[in-house]
């Protein structure tokens, strides 16, 4: 049994590749950072020379990818064609090498949410082709196929979710090394783990220590942050005094960014969608659980964004959780699809 699942998951990750590298060609042909991905430039440094005393912060303490940028640079592995993106400062390579490793944890991603859907749909090649949704949503073109650090990150996220819908302490070692990723990952679970606590009567134990180490993680970052990888850019994200005075004046039209935010998640509004669908034609939502952990991490971007004045970065920080958000929707899917009971949140 486990050697036929194994060889189900390497088929389906060679169908990924497969499906999407068009994907990934037409984000080195046609992409550049000059629009919408402007902090390539901040990361440029790690990527080609690992140069952490070039960067500045925060991208100075996101370590992960940019070091297996820099480690595929390296290895000489180039596809050498004319693409639409010059800059006599910026070494090609280098660009085709960030792109590159971006789409290699992009189909990681792919792999890991077709795990955490097949219990619920109990049928792997549906859980496949249930996935090329996820694959071709509006975060997977504008924020994961580019050249900055999202594409590992939701791969990170997406791994400790599967952990953490597992009940598995290994989702521990992922919030660690999040601390030199990215440090929303650790915010986003110490709400997720926080708000299970209070509402799920089983596994206190465990949403409990999730919390603790997202705590306690987050505070490493602060720690490291404002000590060794210290430079004075982006000093306003810490001044706590002010979260408040923002979120009454905020330094830009929050409004404005919010609904961006909003509209930029088409899994996200198809999710509200089923789940309006099923309120008005009083069909039972599977489950109001997993609708208000999507709300309050919602929620929480937006304040997160007001705060650390991150602007129209919303809707690519709550990008990072579109992993949960799927599972979500595949959960309120159940009924149109084969059905097994015992997964989480049902």
């Amino acid at each position: 049994m486990k050697n036929a699942s194994l060889k189900n998951n390497i088929i389906c990750l060679l169908l990924f590749f497969i499906l999407t590298y068009p994907l990934f060609y037409y984000a080195y042909k046609f992409g550049s950072p000059d629009f919408g991905n402007i902090d390539f430039y901040h990361y440029y440094h790690l990527y080609k020379d690992f140069d952490i005393e070039k960067v500045q912060s925060p991208f100075n303490i996101r370590l992960v990818s940019p070091f297996l940028v820099y480690l595929f640079y390296k290895s000489g592995i180039y596809y050498n064609a004319e693409i639409s993106y010059h800059n006599p400062m910026i070494d090609q390579q280098v660009f085709f090498s960030s792109i590159a490793v971006n789409y290699l944890f992009f189909v990681g991603t792919l792999v890991v949410v077709m795990k955490l859907i097949e219990p619920i749909i109990t049928n792997t090649f549906t859980a496949f082709l249930t996935t090329l949704i996820y694959g071709y949503s509006f975060a997977t073109l504008f924020y994961t196929l580019n050249t900055l650090t999202e594409s590992a990150s939701v791969f990170m996220f997406a791994l400790a979710f599967y952990y953490y819908l597992k009940r598995n302490f290994r989702i521990l070692l992922i919030l660690f090394v999040a601390v030199f990723q990215r440090e929303y990952i650790l915010m986003a679970f110490g709400l997720i783990a926080l708000y299970d606590f209070v509402a799920l009567k089983e596994n206190k134990k465990f949403f409990i220590s999730v919390f603790i180490g997202s705590v306690l993680f987050f505070t490493v970052y602060i720690v490291l942050r404002k000590t060794y990888f210290y430079t004075p850019h982006h000093d306003e994200q810490f001044e706590v005094g002010k979260f408040f005075y923002r979120l009454l004046n905020p330094g830009f039209p929050a409004g404005e960014y919010i609904r961006q935010s909003f509209l930029n998640q088409n899994i996200f509004l198809l999710y509200l969608f089923l789940v309006t669908y099923k309120l008005i034609n009083k069909i039972q939502i599977q489950s109001k659980h997993s609708l208000f952990l999507n709300i309050l991490l919602y929620v929480q971007v937006n304040l997160i964004s007001i705060f650390a004045v991150l602007g129209n970065s919303t809707g690519r920080y709550f990008s990072l959780l579109l992993p949960l958000t799927f599972y979500s929707l595949v959960l309120e899917l159940k009924k149109l699809l084969p059905q097994q009971e015992n997964f989480p949140y049902a």
